[in-house]
C-alpha cells in the first residue's frame, strides 16, 4: 500500500495484456466465420440462439445496493447505534449486443450500470462518522444531512459457445475481458459539532477501477415452442486501482479542518455474478423475459476512509457491496 496524489490509471502492462486478450477474441471471431459455413446448426424453439445472425439484448432492473453500509452518523441518544440510511429500488440496465454463429459460438459487447443515491438527516445527539476527528473539536455533534450516492459500472467483450445436451436443454459458456468501475461519495454537514457547537461540512469519496476477466456458464431449458427458462453463474477476477478520502470543512475554510487519503495500485476484487429468467418468443426473431439477478463486489468496493485514531464510535469493517433485483427484457435476433 502506498499513498499517492498522482491520477488514476492502469500500468501499461495491463493495457498491454488487455489489448492482447481482445485480439485473440477477434481472431476467434474470424475462425469460427470461416468454419461456421460448414456447420448446420438448429435452432430452439423458444430460446432460438442456434439460428445465426446479429442479437440484441436489452435488459431493465429495479436493483438495490445492499450491504453498503453508508453509516451517516451514530446515535448516542439512548443506545449507540449506527444511522444507515434505507436504499429504494432504482433503475440499472444492461445492453448486450453481438453475433452468432450457426454452431452455437458467438462474440458479445455488454455494457451494464447503476446509479442510486439516499439521503439521511436528523437532529439527535450523534457521533460523526465521516473525516477524522477534528482536534480540539472532537467527533460529537447533535445533527446531520448527509447524501450517499453509489454508481458502478461493468463493460464485457466476450465469446460464447452453446452446446446441446439433450433435446430440450442446452449448456452455454463464456469468457471476457471485463472493466468495472464504482464510485462512492458520501456529501453533507453535521451541526452543533463540539464545545462551540460548530458545523462542518463533511466530504467522502470511495472509488475502484478494475481490469481483469469473467468466466459464466447458463443453463437453458425450452419447455415448449413458446417458453423456456436460464440460469447462470459468472465469476470475475479484477486488479486495478482504489482511491478514497474523508474529510470535514468549516463552511468559511478555504481548506480542510481534517483530511485522511489514500490510493492504492496494487488491489484485486472480484465480482459474482448469479441470474435466473424465463423467456416467452413474440416472433421468431423476438423474446421478451422476466427474471431476478444478483451480483456481489467485493475489493473494488472496499471502504477504507472509516475508523480514524480517536474516533469515539468505531464502525464495522466495509469490503463489498451486493446489487440484486428484478428484472425484465427484450432479445432480438436478426
Amino acid at each position: 500500500m502506498r499513498q499517492s496524489t498522482k491520477p488514476s490509471c492502469f500500468p501499461p502492462a495491463r493495457c498491454r495484456g488487455a489489448a492482447a486478450i481482445a485480439c485473440a477474441l477477434l481472431l476467434l471471431a474470424g475462425a469460427e466465420a470461416a468454419a461456421g459455413k460448414y456447420r448446420y446448426g438448429g435452432s430452439y424453439a423458444a430460446g432460438g440462439d442456434e439460428e445465426p445472425g446479429f442479437f440484441l439484448d436489452v435488459e431493465g432492473f429495479m436493483a438495490n445496493v445492499r450491504n453498503a453500509d453508508n453509516v451517516v452518523a451514530t446515535s448516542d441518544s439512548v443506545d449507540i447505534s449506527p444511522i444507515i440510511p434505507v436504499w429504494d429500488d432504482e433503475f440499472a440496465g444492461r445492453l448486450r449486443f453481438g453475433y452468432g454463429w450457426a454452431g452455437g459460438s458467438k462474440l458479445f459487447l455488454s455494457l451494464w450500470g447503476f446509479s442510486s443515491e439516499v439521503t439521511g438527516a436528523g437532529a439527535e445527539p450523534i457521533f460523526l462518522a465521516i473525516g477524522p476527528p477534528v482536534s480540539g473539536v472532537g467527533d460529537q455533534g447533535t445533527s446531520f444531512d448527509i447524501t450517499t450516492e453509489i454508481t458502478a459500472r461493468t463493460i464485457d467483450l466476450g465469446w460464447g459457445k452453446s452446446a446441446p445436451l439433450a433435446e430440450t436443454f442446452r449448456l452455454e459458456w463464456s469468457v471476457s475481458l471485463r472493466h468495472a468501475s464504482y464510485e462512492e461519495t458520501m456529501q453533507g454537514r453535521y451541526g452543533g459539532v463540539g464545545p462551540s457547537a460548530e458545523t462542518f461540512l463533511a466530504d467522502k469519496e470511495n472509488e475502484g477501477d478494475m481490469l481483469g476477466a469473467r468466466a459464466a456458464v447458463t443453463g437453458h431449458y425450452d419447455l415448449n415452442e413458446t417458453i423456456s427458462f436460464r440460469a447462470g453463474l459468472g465469476v470475475s477476477f479484477l486488479d486495478g486501482e482504489i482511491s478514497a478520502h474523508s474529510m470535514l470543512m468549516r463552511p468559511a475554510s478555504t481548506g480542510p479542518a481534517s483530511f485522511s487519503s489514500i490510493t492504492d495500485d496494487s488491489r484485486s476484487g472480484s465480482i459474482r455474478d448469479f441470474a435466473v429468467e424465463a423467456r416467452f418468443r413474440i416472433t421468431n426473431g423476438l423474446h421478451a423475459s422476466i427474471g431476478w439477478e444478483q451480483s456481489q463486489w467485493d475489493g473494488i468496493a472496499v471502504d477504507r476512509v472509516r475508523n480514524f485514531p480517536d474516533t469515539s464510535a468505531p464502525l464495522g469493517d466495509r469490503d463489498g457491496v451486493v446489487f440484486s433485483g428484478y428484472k425484465i427484457g427484450l432479445h432480438a435476433r436478426f
